[in-house]
């Protein structure tokens, strides 16, 4: 024979650890979403056009401009990490954190020596 005062209990633990990991969730998704508000989340694709910010800690020796050449994005990692494809001179890690990038909006290399005055037209 069952004791049902023992089956009630355990049954009452059950429900009650049910209740408190489901509450414990949404104060971690409240709380998440308080810290994340306002920000911006940056999502590449795999083949976007990017640029790496160098950073004096990783690359010490090559940092002579901190913008390193656009890269491609190979493969996203996760929702904040990539691996890029950069140059094997660039030792160290080709996987780089989502706050080092930026998108790349350009399509060729602009001329700074060109005179945008145009024959003609005034300015």
């Amino acid at each position: 024979m069952l004791n049902c005062d023992g089956a009630c209990k355990a049954q009452f633990v059950k429900d009650f650890d049910a209740k408190t990991c489901y509450h414990i969730e949404k104060k971690v998704e409240q709380y998440a979403n308080w810290a994340n508000d306002g920000k911006t989340q940056k999502v590449f694709e795999e083949g976007d056009l990017i640029w790496v910010h160098l950073r004096k800690k990783r690359f010490p020796n090559i940092r002579k401009s901190k913008q390193l050449r656009r890269g491609d994005v190979i493969k996203k990692m996760n929702y904040n990490s990539y691996i890029l494809d950069i140059p094997q001179s660039y030792e160290g890690s080709h996987t780089f954190h989502v706050i080092d990038l930026s998108s790349f909006w350009g399509t060729q290399e602009s001329n700074l020596r060109e005179s945008s005055f145009q024959e003609g037209e005034v300015d």
